[in-house]
This record gives C-alpha cells, structure tokens and sequence, in this order.
C-alpha cells in the first residue's frame, strides 16, 4: 500500500508538471491575454482576475476567478455564473471541446493581499 501511495503521489506531481506546462503555453495564448480585463455581459461589469484549471478526479475544467459587481450573495454568484457562461459559450463556441465545464468564482474585491483572506463564492456551471 505504501508504495502504491508513494507511485500514485508521483503520478500526481507528473500529471501537474504537465498541466502546469500547457497552461503556460494558454496563458501566452493572445486569445487568452484578451480574455483577461472585464467583460461586459448583460448590462453588468465583470472584473476577471484570472483564468486557470481546476482538476477533479475524473477531468479538467476551466477556472474563472472574478469581482462580483452585486457581491458574493449565493443567489446572485448563481446569476452571474449562468450569465457569464452563456458569455463564454457565444464567445467561445469550441471550449466545449476541450473542457467539460468552468468553476466561478467569485470575490467582492480583488485579493490582493495574500495575508488576507478573502470571502468567496464558488459556482460549477457545465458545457451544454
């Protein structure tokens, strides 16, 4: 068991060697850059402060942290979160291809100190 534990650790830090060195490779993607800043969906403003990947067991999916313009209420993250990815599936049509859906989340402020912890609110939303 040990060594099977010791194997799969391994097989881990390989997995996130390599998802570390494509997303290196996406986030000098000029589509990528472009995608960071705001974004104007549906009368509202969103800050983006970074695009990522997050891994669950079985797959890959985008990460999108953002500033909430009506704050991190479950409600309202939920709205935008349904707003945004419709954002993402007009504008980006083929992400459904690569990824089985995106995780929101988001922040009332930009967490800019790392001493600090920040209130956030996290939404799952999948690709139709």
């Amino acid at each position: 068991a040990l060594f099977l534990s010791n194997k799969g650790s391994f097989l881990q830090s390989a997995l996130n060697t390599q998802l570390n060195a494509d997303f290196q490779k996406l986030q000098n993607n000029q589509t990528l850059k472009y995608a960071l800043g705001t974004w104007h969906v549906d009368k509202n403003q969103y800050q983006i402060i970074s695009l990522g990947l997050i891994t669950t067991q079985s797959d890959m999916n985008l990460h999108i942290k953002y500033v909430a313009p009506q704050g991190v209420q479950p409600d309202q993250v939920q709205q935008d979160a349904e707003h945004l990815m419709g954002y993402l599936e007009q504008t980006y049509p083929t992400l459904n291809q690569e990824f089985h859906g995106v995780v929101f989340e988001a922040y009332e402020t930009v967490p800019l100190d790392k001493t600090k912890i920040y209130p956030f609110y996290r939404v799952p939303m999948g690709f139709k």
